[in-house]
């Protein structure tokens, strides 16, 4: 973290001090604070006066911070009351200082996790070994994968279709993967868009979509949902 980062959020901190200490004797009748608030603030106030105790720096008074001058309060408000804007402030300044020092999700590992299942399978397909290429689904009877206007279930539903469609070297022809769009949804779980082709007698290709999530902490293809280009496309 660079040091002008690290001076720009301890100015935030200072700026929302200003503005508590600014509002700290502001009329009650000017904002009134709904009673399920007036808990929270006390207690709230309650902990800041016992933070700046114990920092052994008493805390300051609104005529003393700043050279602005507080006008009186007046006759029968409680300085100990806050506006609620005061106090969202301060509870945001926490939020705002730690986001900085935060690091950014871990996307790139899962990106990295999902190429990688994909290019096994690939490498897979083109040494034609299919139940290789299957070890990237899920071996699952819940396993979905939609295609040709239906839907099968099922990991063993898979390979046997993948085993009658491509029976030999020749019908599995080279696979490639093409633009590829990988959506990691949470560590556990992303989203593929791409396009496939078999490079053979007779080229085919198309695109699919991909749901994938991490099992056991390994990843694997939950939904394959793959069409093919009609023949006659351009």
């Amino acid at each position: 973290m660079s040091v002008k980062r690290t001076s720009e959020q301890h100015g935030l901190v200072r700026t929302a001090r200003v503005r508590i200490m600014d509002a700290w004797c502001k009329p009650v009748e000017a904002e009134a604070i709904p009673d399920p608030h007036r808990r929270t603030i006390r207690d709230l106030m309650k902990n800041l006066r016992r933070i700046e105790s114990i920092r052994g720096r008493p805390r300051p008074s609104p005529r003393e911070h700043g050279a602005r001058k507080v006008p009186d309060r007046p006759a029968g408000t409680c300085g100990r009351r806050v506006s609620v804007q005061a106090v969202t402030v301060w509870l945001m300044v926490p939020g705002l200082f730690l986001t900085g020092c935060k690091a950014p999700p871990r996307t790139n590992g899962v990106r990295r996790a999902v190429r990688d299942l994909l290019e096994h399978q690939r490498r897979a397909w083109n040494r034609g070994d299919v139940e290789g290429f299957m070890e990237g689904y899920w071996r699952s009877p819940e396993l979905t994968f939609s295609t040709g206007g239906r839907t099968l279930r099922g990991w063993q539903a898979a390979l046997d279709r993948y085993r009658r469609r491509y029976p030999d070297p020749a019908a599995m022809g080279t696979l490639r993967f093409s633009d590829l769009r990988i959506t990691p949804l949470s560590a556990n779980a992303a989203f593929v868009l791409g396009r496939w082709r078999l490079e053979r007698a007779e080229p085919i290709g198309g695109v699919f979509t991909l749901i994938l999530r991490r099992d056991h902490g390994r990843w694997v293809i939950i939904h394959d949902h793959t069409s093919a280009e009609p023949k006659d496309a351009s």
